[in-house]
């Protein structure tokens, strides 16, 4: 039975050049394993606290996390979560940082898995299953080509203007070509326009339009030109994001924001749409949900934030009907795990979503293929921090 003999927390740098937390974790045996916790360029209202202070979060994993797990039997995932949890104590984790949580949290699966000689994604899929025999799947990819709102210095109010290939019968490989060849076509289509082709936060580009419609326009467009039929091969997605927009009704404007998402699901080939109301308005919400959530997925990010509180009073209000998991959102793989199942339970479609703020960790490869997410949203196929995302689905 190994058991863990230390801990080491240290400062690394995200992709967003701000300091990051990555932590090893030794076992007795001599097996380590490192993991590391993105963040978000916004931190939503109620996903957990990512400490800013690198330095002291590093020594809250070098000391009290460490007294409290050395000589714990790394297979106990669920009791080490559950120790993690005990010692920040608050709801949270303000105290020790969800950074910290969950660079340990994953750090500890990750060394279990190389004792047990297993690899990583079959590992969470036994964590994640629990007794039960886990159906893992390869999810989709979702390529976010045109950055806007916060993620790009651009005029885009809306966030992400993402392709997404759904045939069924491609392998992830072959899809992930497709969103390459869409991603390339778009930066020619972008240079013959005589648009800027420099990236966002999340490496697509981010030129100035005139307006989130031609966003839409120019993804059409690059679809077509690249040999792929919109809305057969190849959707559409579009994170609006808006919590981080003032006036929703302004950026919607002539049309209301309900009236607005109805007619932009017509007009173009839309089929998932995120966070398109503020997260506490559960009304909007539920509206949006009873007109247009048989057509196409609304998904969750900021409204639920991967806490299960959340999730349950989203559920009761019919309040969306797909979710985006951020792991550092709530801290811990188990208490991450407990949202996916529920979000399962719910018939809610689960997409496993990176940060703006990324780090070589692949960690959420592994989760989206053991756990059987519908889709795996990891930026544009561009830039190191992203693409290893994407190729570490095999």
């Amino acid at each position: 039975m190994p058991v863990i003999k230390n801990i080491t927390g240290q400062k690394i740098y995200n992709s967003l050049g701000d300091p990051a937390l990555e932590v090893e974790v030794e076992l007795d045996s001599g097996e380590k394993a490192r993991a590391s916790a993105p963040s978000g360029a916004i931190v939503a209202k109620y996903e957990a606290v990512d400490i800013k202070n690198i330095d002291h979060v590093a020594e809250n994993a070098n000391g009290i996390i460490l007294q409290n797990l050395k000589g714990k039997d790394i297979f106990l995932q669920a009791e080490i979560d559950k120790t993690l949890i005990n010692l920040d104590g608050t709801e949270n984790k303000s105290q020790l940082g969800a950074n910290a949580l969950l660079s340990v949290s994953i750090a500890v699966a990750r060394v279990a898995s190389l004792a047990q000689k297993m690899p990583f994604y079959q590992y969470l899929a036994k964590l994640y299953g629990g007794d039960k025999q886990v159906r893992m799947n390869l999810p989709s990819p979702m390529f976010n080509l045109i950055n806007g709102g916060v993620h790009a210095d651009n005029n885009l109010t809306m966030q992400d203007f993402m392709v997404v290939p759904i045939d069924s019968d491609l392998s992830f490989s072959q899809k992930m070509a497709i969103g390459v060849k869409i991603f390339k076509t778009l930066e020619k289509k972008l240079k013959l326009m005589g648009k800027a082709i420099n990236v966002g936060d999340e490496g697509g580009f981010a030129p100035q339009l005139n307006s989130n419609e031609e966003a839409l326009e120019f993804l059409v467009e690059a679809i077509k030109k690249a040999g792929f039929a919109p809305g057969k091969e190849v959707v559409l997605a579009v994170d609006v994001a808006a919590d981080n927009i003032p006036q929703l009704s302004i950026a919607t404007y002539p049309y209301q924001p309900i009236d607005y998402y109805r007619r932009v699901c017509v007009e173009y080939p839309l089929t998932i749409l995120e966070d398109p109301f503020k997260q506490d308005d559960w009304q909007g919400w539920a509206d949006a949900t009873a007109d247009l959530g048989s057509k196409i997925a609304i998904v969750g990010d900021d409204l639920f934030s991967t806490n299960i509180n959340r999730l349950k009073k989203g559920i009761e209000m019919k309040a969306g009907n797909s979710i985006s998991v951020k792991p550092n959102q709530i801290g811990t793989l188990s208490e991450t795990f407990a949202v996916i199942k529920l979000a399962r339970e719910a018939n809610f479609e689960v997409q496993i979503s990176h940060r703006a703020g990324e780090t070589e960790d692949d960690f959420i490869a592994d989760l989206a293929v053991a756990v059987g997410a519908k889709y795996l949203k990891a930026g544009a196929p561009n830039r190191g921090e992203l693409p290893d995302k994407f190729l570490s689905v095999k």
